[in-house]
C-alpha cells in the first residue's frame, strides 16, 4: 500500500541573482559575488550550492540561518510571491 503527501506550507525570504563577480577585488581563488535585488551582495559560498549559481537563480534565507541556491525555474515552479520585503 502507498501513501500520498502533499507539502507543507512554508515561508521563504529569497532574492533573485542579478549578475555574479567572478575573482572580484583581486580575489585570486575562484569567489564569486553574487549580487541580488535590491542591491545586496553575497559571496558564493556562504550559499549552498552557490558556487553553481548563474544570474536569474534565486537565494533562499531560512529562518534557520542556513542558505540556499534556487534555479530559477524550480523556483517560479515552487513559490509564488506573497510580500515583498527589502534586502
Amino acid at each position: 500500500m502507498g501513501f500520498i503527501y502533499v507539502q507543507k506550507q512554508v515561508q521563504v525570504v529569497a532574492f533573485q541573482i542579478q549578475t555574479i563577480e567572478v575573482n572580484p577585488k583581486g580575489v585570486s581563488y575562484g569567489g564569486k559575488i553574487l549580487y541580488l535585488d535590491g542591491g545586496a551582495e553575497i559571496w558564493s559560498e556562504t550559499v549552498g550550492q552557490g558556487d553553481d549559481a548563474v544570474a536569474g537563480d534565486y537565494v533562499i534565507f531560512q529562518s534557520s540561518g542556513d542558505r540556499y541556491r534556487c534555479p530559477k525555474d524550480v523556483f517560479n515552479a515552487k513559490y509564488q510571491l506573497l510580500a515583498e520585503v527589502s534586502a
